[in-house]
């Protein structure tokens, strides 16, 4: 995810949250989500917490053990599980390292719970993304398939799939959803 869209999958987790009424929060995540979370006056909850509304799982580069421990305990104590995202990975110059959707997997695998993903492809995340966008006809730009564009292409959005990311090619021959259209990089976005 990158760093404006971690900024609006927080707040769009923030928002739902605080719309039903949720008050407090044990979160695997980073500054964005923790501010988004504290500004919706959720309570952020440490880790000797014994209990809680949710536990909110985003990306999270500080992640250790103590933390996933401490969620997949609050989840079997009652805590709904939502998740800002469920990117698998996060794209680097060295390679794939471990996104949300790996941190989000072990609390899963503990526990069997079914989470909430807020974000792509889930239509919260983009719908609020397009409400702070002025709204209108948009192209969502991706370089994931099973997120960007699956997301684009639930809500009948046209969609630039760019290939500078964790997609290929090849991983078009097996998609379900496909991009309206596909681009080597940004530079996509000028071409005729």
């Amino acid at each position: 995810a990158a760093p404006g869209e971690v900024e609006t999958s927080a707040l769009a987790t923030a928002e739902l949250l605080a719309t039903r009424g949720v008050r407090s929060a044990f979160v695997i995540g980073e500054e964005g989500i923790l501010v988004a979370l504290a500004d919706a006056g959720l309570t952020i909850l440490d880790g000797t917490a014994e209990a809680a509304d949710v536990v909110v799982v985003g990306w999270d580069r500080k992640m250790d053990y103590a933390k996933l421990a401490r969620a997949a305990l609050l989840v079997q104590r009652g805590a709904a599980l939502v998740a800002t995202n469920a990117d698998a990975s996060y794209p680097t110059g060295e390679g794939n390292l471990p996104g949300a959707g790996a941190l989000l997997a072990a609390v899963v695998t503990t526990t069997g719970a079914v989470p909430e993903v807020v974000g792509k492809p889930h239509a919260p995340l983009l719908l609020a993304a397009l409400a702070r966008a002025g709204g209108g006809r948009p192209l969502l730009i991706g370089d994931r398939i099973d997120t960007d564009i699956e997301g684009a292409t639930a809500l009948g959005w046209d969609s630039l799939l760019v290939l500078t990311g964790v997609s290929t090619r090849r991983d078009l021959e097996s998609a379900r959803a496909r991009p309206t259209y596909v681009g080597q990089d940004l530079s996509a976005l000028f071409d005729q």
